[in-house]
């Protein structure tokens, strides 16, 4: 794969062919995973792991669980809604949480000029349901004290 018919490398470094390199690669690494995703006729489990597919592997898993964010959202908008005492509430406070993660994202690629994006920006979807939920509840606990003063 990596030498001509003369035996010499094909490849001196990691930047020479690298489109060809990269779809290598990817060739390799599926059929790496393919093989011991395979169930074992004896019962024996294969734990695999390759440095060059861990970006890939990582991926996969983020993208697999993303039904999660949608659950999640699901039971604190439920929350809201209960606490609140107001489905509108609820709504406004879901909308509130929902637009806060694009803006982050517009910061972040736009005004920090940050082009990376990994799985961990995926997974702050969680952190800003938490925290946005809880500077609601924090803010209609306040409202509701208010009252008492």
């Amino acid at each position: 794969m990596g030498t001509k018919e003369d035996g010499s490398r094909q490849y001196t470094n990691a930047v020479t062919k690298g489109v060809k390199q990269d779809m290598l690669l990817e060739e390799w690494g599926s059929q790496y995973i393919q093989f011991f995703q395979e169930p074992d006729p004896k019962g024996i489990t294969t734990n695999y792991f390759a440095l060059p597919l861990l970006g890939e592997e990582i991926q996969r898993l983020v993208d697999d669980e993303l039904f999660l964010v949608v659950v999640a959202a699901l039971i604190i908008y439920g929350m809201l809604s209960f606490i609140t005492g107001s489905l509108f509430l609820g709504t406004c406070g879901m909308v509130h949480v929902g637009f806060s993660y694009p803006i982050a994202l517009f910061c972040y690629h736009t005004i920090f000029q940050l082009q990376v994006d990994t799985s961990l920006n995926k997974l702050c979807v969680f952190i800003v349901l938490g925290i946005g939920a809880d500077d609601i509840f924090v803010f209609m606990d306040a409202w509701k004290q208010s009252t008492r003063a």
